[in-house]
Order: C-alpha cells, then structure tokens, then sequence
C-alpha cells in the first residue's frame, strides 16, 4: 500500500483496441477504483487482481493463499465479458494477438510524508502479467454485470442550499476585483455555471466513445457543457486585460470530498473551438490547484487566471481573489482555445466519487477590463 497521503486509486482501463476501428484508444474505466477509503489489505499488502474468468481468479487467490496473503487482501476487478473485449481475438504468425490492451492506472496526491513518498515511487512496486491456461470458460458474476455503485448516500452533504448565499459571495469577489483594478460594473458581470460532465467509462463501451482515462473516484464539472448536446465550446484568453474568476465551493472544507482542484485544459488541436464529448482530444496544461493551494477555512474560494502577471500580483496583493494564475503563451498561446474543470474527489461517507446531484460546482466570469469604464478618475501627478 503506498505511505500515507491523501489520496491514491488503482484504476483498471481498456486502453487500446486495433482491431475494433475507431475509437482505437477508449481508454474506458472498467468499473470502480481500488482507493485509499476502500483497498482491502493485510499489513499494508495487497493483491489486485484483473480478470474476467472465475477459474482463473480461483487459480490465483489459491497461489496467493499459499504465499501467505488472505483473501481479505485481495482486491479484484473483473472485467466485463460481454463489451465484446474479447470479441477481436486474431492469430498471427502463430501467435494469438488480443484485440483488448489494458493498463491499471495507479493516482497519487500529496504524500503526507514526502521522503517516503519518494522512496516508494522509486521502489518500482510489482506488477505480474499471468497467462492461465485452462478450458473452463465460467465468467466472474461481476463481469456479466458490471456496473458502478451508487453514489448515493443518505448522510451526504447537500450543497444546494447554499446556492442563494454562493450567489452573494460571487458578487462580493467581483466587487473586490472591481475595487481592486478600479473599474466600475464588474460585480454586475453574468457568470457561466460548471455542469456536470457525465463521462462513464462502462458507457463509452457500449456507445464506442473515447473516455480518456475518467476517473470513478471524482465528479467533473467544467462550462458550456450541455447535457443533449456532444460539441463544449472552448474559451479564450487573448487580452493582457483579460480575467478568467473562478468562484467555487470549498468542497473539502464542508467535508463533501476529501479533495477538489481546478485545471486549465486545452483542445487538441489549439485551434479547435470546440471539444467533442464522444472523441474527447483535450491536453492538460500544468496551470490549476487544488484545495490545499487556497489556505482558507471559507465555505467559498476564487482563483483568477490571466495573460498578465502585473494584473494577477495586483489582484493578490489587494486581496481580491484567493490567488491568480498567470496564462503564458507556452501554456496556451493567444488567439489559441482553453477551458477548465472542476474534479472533485472521494465522498467520505462512500469512498466512491461524490454524487453529481449533491455538489454546487464551480462558475466562471470573464472580465474584460477594457470593457469598463474607470471606478474613479485617476489622480493626477503633483507639480
């Protein structure tokens, strides 16, 4: 098990299948995570196991009881028998060639100890291909009906009612950004919601879409995405005089995930003005934080991302937003697209991803400065 941290998952993904034609690469979460809330292990080891046979998986837990690991140790993911992963089965040269590549996806966030941390990266922790040989074909229970659990939990934190006083902090945060670049209007600004982006790597299986590594451990929000409709228009940030505000709840704070960030993301390619639920092509940048980047106790944060760093010191300094993120053109080059996400990690109560339905997400407001007028005249110099 890796040293202690705030979190860590094991997720099994479909990663690649040549043979199927587009989409080549599903990269689909096969079902829920292996996390630090729910791994089950014996003094810090642990098997996890991927298979879809049930002979097989007997084979190996019989082969790990006799090397000292109890059942109770064993964390299995089964993978599902009928999504047709093992429909493209071709042989080649005397060799039978799968048309399913997998790969367990191993997340690490914020060691509590960062030596040990270390020390635990580069100790190349094992991981055994086996190849059983038997003729019992008998699938897994788990892997006829493979599914996600619930979300759901009775106890869970409802955010919705603090959507009346969320409205109020939005206006406030702008006020001071007004104040703060003394321009007059802002706190009058529209803001763009987040919305949920129901990505379900089960789902992109049976539609053949491109998944792209989601997450089950984490709840994702981001603006323009309409539930009916594929296409997420993309934003942009071209003017030094240019402000993206992000306002969101602090999730962590009212104990409704266990952590959140926010990213900054590009398409691929730069030039696209839209992103594509089904053939999801977006790049990370390594602009974002995340609940430990905003040092407050608030119910609310805000973060604000600009091309100019003079802007972003200035928006700081006066205390206007929780912190401010500068946008160079090797992140993302003006005139080019961007957008953003809101992940939000781990319910508490479940160990499973937070419940879409529960959570107030994040909102946006682009301020153009050159768009308002100056609060007060400047003063002029003396003499």
């Amino acid at each position: 098990v890796p040293p202690a941290g705030e979190y860590f998952s094991f997720t099994t993904f479909a990663l690649f299948m040549p043979r199927r034609g587009k989409p080549l690469l599903p990269f689909s979460s096969l079902g829920d995570s292996v996390n630090n809330l729910n791994i089950k292990h014996h003094d810090g080891l642990f098997a996890h196991v991927v298979t879809a046979n049930a002979r097989t998986f007997r084979l190996v837990e019989a082969a790990l009881a006799e090397a000292g690991l109890p059942s109770s140790a064993i964390n299995l993911r089964a993978v599902p028998s009928g999504l047709g992963l093992f429909d493209d089965v071709l042989e080649l040269g005397g060799q039978v060639r799968l048309g399913t590549y997998y790969e367990v996806v191993l997340r690490l966030f914020r060691f509590q100890n960062q030596t040990a941390g270390d020390a635990y990266l580069r100790s190349a922790p094992p991981v055994y291909y086996l190849k059983a040989t038997h003729e019992v074909y008998e699938p897994l229970e788990q892997a006829r009906w493979p599914a996600y659990q619930d979300r759901s939990h009775p106890d869970a934190v409802l955010e919705g009612h603090l959507a009346v006083e969320f409205d109020a902090h939005t206006v406030e945060t702008l006020a001071r950004v007004g104040r703060a670049t003394n321009r007059a209007g802002i706190e009058e600004l529209p803001s763009l919601p987040f919305t949920p982006l129901l990505i379900k790597g089960l789902e992109c299986l049976k539609q053949d879409t491109e998944c792209l590594g989601d997450c089950p451990d984490a709840a994702y929000f981001g603006p323009n995405i309409k539930p009916h409709a594929d296409d997420i228009a993309m934003l942009r940030l071209d003017s030094d005089g240019d402000i993206h505000v992000i306002v969101a709840v602090n999730h962590r704070q009212l104990n409704s995930s266990i952590y959140g960030s926010l990213a900054l993301l590009k398409p691929h390619p730069l030039a696209s003005p839209v992103l594509n639920k089904s053939r999801m092509s977006v790049r990370a940048t390594s602009l974002g934080v995340t609940s430990f980047d905003f040092n407050t106790s608030s119910k609310y944060v805000s973060w604000g991302f600009a091309r100019s760093a003079s802007l972003c010191d200035r928006l700081r300094l006066a205390g206007a937003l929780g912190g401010c993120s500068v946008v160079d053109p090797s992140h993302v080059p003006k005139g080019g697209y961007l957008t953003y996400c809101e992940r939000v990690y781990l319910n508490p109560l479940t160990g499973l991803g937070p419940d879409w339905a529960t959570l107030l997400p994040a909102r946006l407001i682009h301020i153009s400065l050159a768009s308002h007028p100056l609060a007060s005249p400047p003063i002029p110099p003396r003499g």
